[in-house]
């Protein structure tokens, strides 16, 4: 499978955490900014664009866009070794809360991205995100994981796992 030109322009774009004032103007978010300066171009795939905003909402730890990026009825969720097979929203985004308040921003980088092999409607993302431990300054490096689904005509995240 060949790669299009807006997907390969992706791979090591990396997102930092809090806006970047050279880059952002008021009301635009890193990953919206980001998205529009790859190689010039100001339309990208919808997977893109949702793995973009998903890794500007991760660094930045936007809970509230995290959830308007999620499936509805729970997702899959792996933090940290704990395992969550259908875990509601709610119950989600309090975990994921409180798995980012232990790290500091950071970055995250995008490595992949890409549909599911023979299901149009699934896709996923693999991102690198480097932070530091709170209180400690010590650094830590995570791939994140993000499952997809398109549903109704948008791309909603079905699953997250975090591996060290």
């Amino acid at each position: 499978m060949t790669l299009p030109g807006t997907l390969s322009s992706l791979l090591g774009l990396v997102l930092l955490a809090g806006p970047s004032p050279e880059v952002t103007g008021p009301g635009t978010s890193p990953a919206s900014a980001t998205s529009r300066s790859v190689s010039g171009e100001t339309r990208q795939e919808p997977l893109e664009e949702e793995a973009l905003r998903f890794a500007g909402a991760w660094v930045d730890r936007s809970l509230g866009d995290l959830e308007s990026m999620m499936v509805a009825d729970g997702i899959r969720l792996h933090l940290e070794g704990e395992l969550y097979p259908g875990v509601d929203l709610r119950k989600a985004l309090a975990a994921i809360d409180g798995f980012l308040e232990k790290y500091a921003g950071g970055e995250v980088e995008v490595l992949r991205v890409s549909p599911s092999s023979g299901e149009e409607s699934r896709g996923f993302t693999e991102l690198q995100w480097r932070t530091r431990i709170l209180g400690t300054g010590e650094s830590v490096v995570f791939t994140v994981f993000v499952g997809f689904s398109l549903e109704a005509g948008a791309w909603k995240v079905t699953e997250i796992r975090i591996l060290p």
